[in-house]
């Protein structure tokens, strides 16, 4: 009973907040359930003492500050920004209503962003392929993210939340220090997507890194002209060819590219060209890379890689048909893709066969 007063009293005083807010689930969740919840079957009388004066001494403690142990003190961690619930419990911190209402009241960076919001109010941070970097902002604007991001060559989406962590450096002595709370905000070179947001935090000594309000917003990819091709073109999905075509050469995935980078293909397709000259058929000929088409993979929406397939001849968007597959349950997408062809494309040996046969 004394117990159930309590968590009654911290109520009370949550709803004496001066806003309005919502209901404080996180201290709700974190308050200490009664041993007895009704009286014993069978029972004809119980009586429950109950001390006012010690519910009261026991509320004042919960309420004061926690000590913090002078090991704590040796090495304190940067301050956040962030708002933090009455309650410092990884627990109270999920539930922390004001965390949901700022995630879910940003639907856009701003009216004129070129970034759309890819997924709302998680517990996760986006953990994929084409990190750029992380940045910790003094406010809860994913216009500031978006800022950093146009500044960072290559970066198409970033990720805003709100994440617990210690105030000073746990160790055996600090084993779970208060909690503050950071605004954080990573930067990506692929598409995110929900799929993204896995990375639920960490256990640091006894002190618990949790996630709260974490929104994704990615924008369209672009990509740029480059030296002895014409393009960009871009295109609705991947080149496929048609049957019989035979000008399809092969495909390269770069996955630790960091963001899309279509210079990697161009590089990959001079290359091809330049070692099959060097490994020429009996016949005098060589197989010449003069087109590509270069593209995202994602995986359920989540970017994965750079993609280059590699093509004897150039092929028009009208080709580009291929939006994507299933493999079981995932669905490989193509997106952001983009061709470009050779300026002055190789014959493949063709020109000097006769000459060749000469020598």
């Amino acid at each position: 009973m004394r117990s159930a007063l309590l968590a009654a009293a911290l109520l009370g005083l949550a709803a004496a907040a001066p806003r309005p807010q919502g209901i404080d689930f996180g201290s709700f969740d974190a308050a200490e359930e009664p041993e007895v919840q009704g009286p014993p079957a069978g029972a004809t009388t119980d009586v429950i003492p109950i001390d006012k004066d010690e519910v009261v001494e026991e509320l004042t403690a919960t309420l004061v500050k926690r000590d913090v142990p002078p090991a704590c003190l040796a090495s304190s961690e940067p301050l956040g920004n962030g708002p933090t619930p009455s309650v410092d419990t990884p627990e109270a911190f999920s539930a922390y209503q004001d965390f949901s209402d700022i995630a879910n009241s940003h639907e856009a960076p701003h009216p004129r962003s070129p970034y759309k919001r890819t997924f709302v109010n998680k517990d996760g941070s986006t953990h994929q392929n084409g990190y750029l970097g992380l940045h910790t902002l003094s406010e809860y604007s994913p216009h500031l993210c978006e800022a950093k991001c146009d500044q960072k060559e290559g970066c198409v989406s970033f990720n805003i939340f709100f994440e617990r962590n210690p105030k000073y450096t746990p160790n055996s002595e600090c084993p779970n220090p208060p909690s503050t709370t950071n605004i954080k905000c990573t930067l990506w070179g692929f598409p995110i997507a929900a799929g993204s947001a896995v990375n639920k935090g960490q256990t640091r000594q006894q002190f618990k890194v949790v996630i709260a309000g974490s929104n994704g917003y990615t924008k369209p990819a672009s990509a740029s002209p480059i030296a002895k091709f014409t393009g960009p073109v871009s295109l609705p999905g991947a080149i496929n060819e048609p049957s019989g075509a035979k000008s399809y050469i092969r495909t390269q995935t770069f996955k630790t590219s960091g963001y899309f980078m279509p210079e990697l293909c161009a590089s990959g397709c001079e290359t091809m060209t330049a070692y099959n000259s060097r490994h020429r058929k009996p016949d005098g000929t060589y197989v010449p890379c003069n087109f590509f088409n270069a593209y995202v993979l994602t995986t359920n929406g989540v970017g994965e890689a750079t993609v280059c397939a590699y093509y004897t001849k150039e092929w028009s968007s009208e080709y580009a048909v291929n939006k994507g597959q299933w493999r079981g349950a995932d669905f490989y997408g193509v997106t952001n893709s983009f061709s470009y062809a050779l300026t002055t494309p190789h014959l493949g040996g063709k020109a000097s066969i006769s000459g060749a046969q000469q020598r």
